[in-house]
């Protein structure tokens, strides 16, 4: 029989601008933010902007 092996774990892959901002977070709220995103994309509302930033409203 073969063995039992635990459950596979995601290879997770970062674009340049994506390991770019990753450095740049700094309290653990944004570090948990980033957690909670990577178990549920679909969470919250997207923000409009591009790969840049967000978008500015104007006032």
């Amino acid at each position: 029989m073969a063995p039992q092996h635990g459950p596979r774990r995601a290879r997770i892959a970062f674009s340049d601008s994506a390991a770019k901002q990753l450095e740049n977070l700094t309290s653990e709220a944004e570090i948990h933010a980033l957690v909670v995103i990577s178990v549920d994309p679909d969470i919250g509302e997207p923000i409009p902007g591009d790969t840049a930033g967000p978008q500015c409203e104007s006032e």
